[in-house]
C-alpha cells in the first residue's frame, strides 16, 4: 500500500467504523467495480506507449492495481512533479513529457496527444454519460472551478449549459440527453457540495455574471444553485445552518461546516449545499473527494435524507468522471449502500477544447482513488470475518 494510500486511511477513515458489519453483495460490488476498471485494456495500451508493462489482467486484481500505481506514480503524477499544483496552475510546458513515455505530447498533433484523447474517451474521460435510470433520490454535484460549477447546476436541473451575460442565458449547448428524464424532473432532492478553494482573481472574471460576491469554491454552488432556480421562476425560503463537522480532524476547528438549504415552490423540490472544511491532512489546503463524499454520507445521513438503498446521480465533467466515481464508490455505495451512478457532460458540450496532456494527471486521480477502494474493500473484509459476537 502507498503511502498516500496509507494517509488516506488514517485522515478519511477514522476508527473505520463505517465498514463494520458492511452487507456482502456490497463489498461483492466494490470489487466487481474495482476488477472492471483496473483491467480496463485501454491501460496496457497506455503502458505499451509508454514502453513499459503492466502486471497482466486477471484474477490478482491487487497485483494488478500495485504494478498500475507504480507506473501511475512515476509518470501520470504531473501535479505532484510540480509541487501539487491545482489542476488550473499546473504548467504542462514544463514537464519532461519525453522522460514520462509521452513524447511530444504539447504538439496537439502528435501520437502521443492524439492516442490520449482516445484513451481518455475509452476510460470514460471525454464523452458524457446518460443516467442509467429514469428516477433518484438524490441528485447532486461536487465543487468546480470557475463556469463548471454553474454547468453541474444547470445540467441537474435539465437546463442546457450556458453563460449569464449581459443579454441573459447563453448557450452553448444543448446536450441531447438534457432530454433525459432524470434532468428533466426538477423536484426531490438535490445537494451541492463546495471546498474552501479560493476564488482568485482570473477566476472571479469568469464568474462575475452569476456569482459576483463568491469568495471560496462553496459560494460558487450556492450561486449557482440561486441563479438556477431563479431562472426557473421558482419560489424559494433559504436557510443557513453551520454545524461542527466531526467525519474527519480539520485543520481549523473553529471553521464551521455548513449546509445551506432551499426550499423550493413550498417543499416540492430541496436544494442542498454542502460547505466542506480543510482537513487537517490537506496537502493542498482544500478538500479532496474523499472528504467531500464522506462529510456528504454523514451529513445526508443525519438530516434523514439518505438511506441504504437510495440512488443518487452525481454529476461533473467527464474527465473527472473515473476518479470520483471511484470515490462514490468507496464513501457511498461501500459504507452506506447508495447506489451512486455518473451523468456526465463532455468538454465539448461545455464548449472546451479538451488536450491530450489534461488527461493524464486525472490518470493518476482514478489510480490514487483505485487504491483508497481497495483499502476500504480490505478494512471491509477484514472486519467482516473479525466480527463476531459472542
Amino acid at each position: 500500500m502507498s503511502e498516500t494510500v496509507s494517509q488516506a486511511r488514517a485522515d478519511v477513515l477514522p476508527q473505520d467504523l463505517t465498514l463494520v458489519g458492511v452487507p456482502e453483495e456490497r463489498i461483492n460490488a466494490a470489487e466487481a467495480f474495482l476488477a472492471e476498471r483496473v483491467n480496463h485494456p485501454t491501460r496496457d495500451a497506455i503502458a505499451a506507449h509508454q514502453d513499459r508493462a503492466l502486471q497482466a489482467p486477471g484474477p490478482d486484481v491487487r497485483g494488478r492495481l500495485r504494478s498500475l500505481a507504480e507506473l501511475s506514480y512515476a509518470t501520470y503524477n504531473t501535479r505532484e512533479m510540480q509541487g501539487g499544483v491545482e489542476r488550473q496552475k499546473l504548467k504542462p510546458d514544463q514537464i519532461d513529457w519525453a522522460a514520462l513515455g509521452f513524447s511530444h505530447m504539447m504538439d496537439q498533433q502528435s501520437a502521443s496527444a492524439q492516442n490520449m484523447l482516445r484513451w481518455g474517451d475509452e476510460l470514460g474521460m471525454l464523452h458524457g454519460l446518460e443516467p442509467v435510470h429514469d428516477k433518484y433520490d438524490i441528485r447532486s454535484a461536487l465543487g468546480a472551478f470557475g463556469l463548471s460549477a454553474l454547468h453541474r447546476v444547470q445540467l441537474m436541473n435539465g437546463h442546457s449549459l450556458s453563460v449569464p451575460g449581459k443579454d441573459g442565458r447563453l448557450p452553448l449547448s444543448q446536450p441531447n440527453d438534457l432530454a433525459h428524464p432524470a434532468y428533466a424532473a426538477r423536484d426531490g432532492l438535490f445537494v451541492g457540495v463546495g471546498a474552501s478553494r479560493p476564488v482568485a482573481e482570473a477566476e472571479a472574471k469568469k464568474v462575475a455574471d452569476y456569482a459576483p460576491d463568491a469568495k471560496r469554491e462553496f459560494d460558487l454552488m450556492v450561486a449557482a444553485t440561486e441563479w438556477v432556480l431563479q431562472a426557473d421562476g421558482r419560489r424559494v425560503t433559504k436557510k443557513v445552518r453551520p454545524f461542527v463537522n466531526t467525519t474527519y480532524a480539520q485543520k481549523d476547528p473553529t471553521d464551521l461546516a455548513q449546509v445551506v438549504t432551499h426550499e423550493v415552490d413550498g417543499g416540492n423540490a430541496l436544494h442542498v449545499n454542502l460547505y466542506v472544511p480543510t482537513p487537517a491532512t490537506a496537502k493542498r489546503g482544500r478538500a479532496q473527494t474523499q472528504h467531500t463524499y464522506a462529510l456528504l454520507r454523514d451529513t445526508l445521513t443525519a438530516m434523514h435524507l439518505a438511506e441504504p438503498g437510495d440512488r443518487m446521480l452525481t454529476t461533473t465533467n467527464a474527465h473527472f468522471n473515473p476518479f470520483q466515481k471511484a470515490a462514490a464508490m468507496a464513501e457511498l455505495a461501500l459504507r452506506v449502500g447508495i447506489e451512486v451512478d455518473m451523468g456526465t457532460f463532455s468538454p465539448y458540450e461545455a464548449g472546451l477544447d479538451r488536450k491530450g496532456h489534461e488527461l493524464v494527471p486525472e490518470l493518476h486521480s482514478e489510480v490514487k482513488h483505485l487504491e483508497t477502494l481497495q483499502a476500504a474493500i480490505d478494512i471491509a473484509r477484514g472486519n467482516q470475518l473479525s466480527f463476531v459476537r459472542r
